[in-house]
């Protein structure tokens, strides 16, 4: 999911669907060139931990093949105006709009104030995880299946 500014200049944001588990990155300009980029920046790490990815039909999306390829997943899009199918990505968004009211110029936005919204959600216990956090969730059922090359990763 891209968020922007009327300028252009947003977040991409993406969620497991299964732990929750949030993660997301600065966008210079919402171009797809640009989101795709981030995307793979993103999910590179998660190569073998997930099959699918369920995007917008949004243009920024539109380097969808090259993502796909880059993290060994299947890509897919909802139909319009179904936000049913999209269960976990409309949810996600509601939580950052607490942090991020429609409208936010994201030209304001530092990288650390990003960081600190994505860790807060991340370790927010959620009813539907029996109360644990999605970090939690995510460690325990995606971590042998990470190719991180020994780097850590902040979920």
């Amino acid at each position: 999911m891209a968020y922007y500014s009327p300028e252009r200049k947003g977040i991409i944001r993406e969620t497991l669907a299964t732990p929750h588990c949030l993660t997301a990155a600065e966008l210079a300009e919402v171009r797809a060139g640009l989101t795709a980029d981030a995307m793979v920046r993103l999910l590179r790490l998660l190569r073998g931990a997930m099959k699918t990815l369920t995007l917008d039909n949004g243009s920024e999306f539109s380097e969808h093949r090259r993502i796909g390829k880059a993290v060994i997943a299947s890509t897919y899009f909802c139909d319009p105006y179904r936000s049913r199918q999209r269960g976990t990505n409309e949810n996600a968004n509601a939580l950052i709009r607490q942090h991020f009211p429609k409208g936010t110029d994201f030209r304001k936005v530092t990288r650390a104030q990003l960081k600190r919204v994505v860790d807060k959600l991340n370790n927010r216990p959620r009813k539907q995880l029996g109360y644990h956090t999605p970090a939690d969730m995510f460690w325990g059922e995606y971590s042998s299946a990470l190719e991180t090359g020994g780097v850590p990763l902040n979920c």
